[in-house]
C-alpha cells in the first residue's frame, strides 16, 4: 500500500511556520487542508511536493527518505499544481496535459505512443475531449482547473497536490472539481491533497481534514472534528461563528428590533425571511410587538397600528427599512 509520512517535519521559509508535523497520508484518500491565510498551507504542500527543502524533519515515501529520490522519480510519483500555473503562449489542453509525460520521456521530448495514450486518457476522465485543441487561455477558469487535474493524471501521480484548485471558480465548477477529485480517487486510488477555503465543500468531499490551527495540525474526519468543535474556535471575532449544521461559517449581525413571524408549515419561507430580517438588524423574539405572518403567496406586516400586505421580501424590507418602529 501506498503511504506517506511526515516526521516531526519542520516547515518555513527564513523561519519556521509549523513544527512537529506528524502526519500519515494513505492512498485512496482525499486530505483537505482548512485555515486562515498565511499560516502555512501553501507552505505545507510545497514542501510536500519538494519544491521547498523542510528546514527539519523527514518525508518517507513507502519507509525511504524523499531525499533519495532524483528530480526524475520523484515526479513520477508526486505532481504539484499551483492555483495559476499556466503557459502564456499557444499551448492547447493536449499541449499543456501532455507535459505531465515529460518525466518519462528521453532527452528529446518526443512522445511515445503509450504517452500519447496516456495523455488522451487523461483528457477523457478530466472530461475536456471537446476542448483538447483549445487554447489553454481562451478557455473558462473551471477548464483550465480541469487541465491541470488531467496534467497531473497523465503524470500518473500516486500524490496529488493542489493549492486552492478552486479559489477562483464558481460553484459549478466547484463542485465539479471536486467531484472529479472523487472520481479519481475511485479510479486510480491516487492520494489528493487540496487547500481550501470552501470549508463547506470540504466537508462533503475529503475523508480528512487537515486544520491548521495556531501553531499545529489537527488531524481527523471532517465530522468529527465538527463534533468536537474544532470549527468554532477557527476564528477569534466573536461575530463569526461556525454554524454546526450546514457546515457555514455565518456572521452575527447586531439586533437593535424585535419581530414575531409566524406561518411556520412555510418552513424554507420562514428560514429566508428570518435572514433578511436579521441583516436589517431584526431579532427573531415570539412576544414582539411587531409581526410578521407568512402565507403560502404574500408576507403580511403588522404592528398595534397598521397591517400591511407584500407579495416579496425585497418590498417588505424596503418597507420596514423605510419606516422603522
Amino acid at each position: 500500500m501506498f503511504r506517506v509520512e511526515l516526521k516531526n517535519l519542520l516547515i518555513g521559509y527564513n523561519k519556521p511556520l509549523l513544527s512537529e508535523i506528524n502526519l500519515d497520508l494513505q492512498e485512496g484518500k482525499i486530505i483537505a487542508l482548512i485555515g486562515k491565510n498565511g499560516i502555512g498551507k501553501s507552505t505545507l504542500i510545497k514542501t510536500i511536493a519538494g519544491i521547498l527543502p523542510p528546514l527539519a524533519g523527514d518525508i518517507l515515501i513507502d519507509n525511504e527518505n524523499i531525499k533519495n529520490y532524483s528530480a526524475k522519480k520523484l515526479a513520477k510519483i508526486i505532481g504539484y499544481s499551483a492555483a495559476s500555473n499556466f503557459p502564456v503562449n499557444n499551448f492547447t489542453i493536449k499541449d499543456y496535459v501532455s507535459l505531465g509525460r515529460l518525466p518519462y520521456t528521453s532527452f528529446t521530448g518526443l512522445l511515445s505512443k503509450k504517452d500519447k495514450k496516456t495523455v488522451l486518457d487523461a483528457i477523457k476522465i478530466s472530461r475536456l475531449e471537446k476542448f483538447a485543441h483549445k487554447e489553454i487561455l481562451k478557455i473558462s477558469d473551471g477548464q483550465r482547473q480541469r487541465a491541470s487535474i488531467a496534467r497531473l493524471i497523465a503524470q500518473q501521480s500516486k500524490l496529488m497536490l493542489f493549492d486552492e484548485p478552486t479559489a477562483f471558480l464558481d460553484i459549478e465548477a466547484k463542485y465539479f472539481t471536486l467531484s472529479l477529485f472523487k472520481e479519481i480517487k475511485k479510479k486510480l486510488n491516487n492520494i489528493i491533497v487540496f487547500s481550501t477555503h470552501d470549508l463547506n465543500l470540504a466537508v462533503q468531499f475529503a475523508d480528512k481534514i487537515w486544520l491548521f490551527n495556531n501553531n499545529s495540525i489537527i488531524d481527523g474526519l471532517p465530522e468529527d472534528l465538527i463534533l468536537q468543535g474544532y470549527f468554532s474556535k477557527l476564528f477569534s471575532d466573536k461575530n463569526i461563528f461556525f454554524n454546526n449544521f450546514t457546515g457555514d461559517f455565518n456572521v452575527i449581525n447586531k439586533a437593535d428590533k424585535k419581530i414575531n413571524i409566524s406561518g411556520n408549515h412555510h418552513k424554507i419561507k420562514t428560514h429566508w425571511t428570518e435572514n433578511a430580517l436579521k441583516k436589517i438588524g431584526y431579532e427573531i423574539d415570539e412576544n414582539a410587538k411587531e409581526k410578521i405572518q407568512i402565507t403560502e403567496n404574500k408576507w403580511i406586516y403588522s404592528n398595534c397600528i397598521e397591517d400591511k400586505e407584500f407579495p416579496n421580501l425585497e418590498k417588505l424590507l424596503k418597507y420596514l427599512t423605510i419606516h422603522p418602529k
